[in-house]
């Protein structure tokens, strides 16, 4: 059902800088002392229509991949921002245009090459020993942001680290949540997007 994009999500207003901080909380426990955890929010962050378990779950998952990236230690940054997406052009984009929170994942790991960064959403890949991960974590993820109205953005290169987006629509509380997933049309959200140089 995730991955057919039918999940059954339970949608609430959710303060995203809130659950943010009480993830440092959760997760500082099981970083290691070699692996720093940053938490960077804007004030100004909306909150926004979702489902409250499955992104909590999604958030976790990114980090801990982060963490899982990072083998002799290095630095976790989790922060939130709100942004305009907007244009005509990048396809690739798959976003409605409007208003969207972007919540970002920041490593300074070992990276990914592109040919692994071209399957890391495909369900059971994943670069991992075995008993170590089932490479279902970032197909489940891909798939809450797709039904969201959203989209998974990564951006990795080998040395270099991995920034990991997770765009959602920034939503009045009082809006009806989403019955279908939003048309595709294509967008510009080249503003959104680093160089992959300036990855730590």
């Amino acid at each position: 059902l995730t991955f057919s994009r039918r999940q059954p999500l339970q949608w609430r207003s959710v303060n995203i800088n809130s659950m943010v901080q009480g993830l440092k909380r959760m997760l500082s426990r099981s970083m290691g002392p070699a692996i720093t955890l940053m938490i960077e929010t804007d004030p100004k962050v909306p909150a926004i229509l979702t489902d409250p378990g499955t992104l909590q779950s999604s958030l976790m998952n990114l980090v801990l991949n982060a963490r899982d990236a990072m083998p002799k230690g290095g630095t976790i940054t989790l922060n939130t921002a709100t942004v305009e997406v907007f244009g005509e052009g990048a396809a690739s984009a798959d976003l409605v245009p409007g208003r969207y929170v972007v919540i970002t994942v920041t490593d300074s790991g070992i990276g990914m090459d592109a040919t692994t960064l071209s399957r890391v959403t495909e369900p059971f890949f994943t670069t991992k020993r075995p008993g170590m991960g089932t490479g279902l974590g970032l197909s489940i993820v891909h798939g809450f942001a797709t039904q969201s109205g959203g989209r998974l953005n990564i951006q990795s290169q080998p040395g270099l680290g991995t920034r990991v987006r997770l765009l959602l629509p920034a939503t009045r509380p009082e809006l009806a949540p989403p019955q279908n997933t939003p048309s595709v049309i294509p967008v510009s959200y080249t503003h959104l997007t680093l160089p992959t140089s300036d990855l730590v």
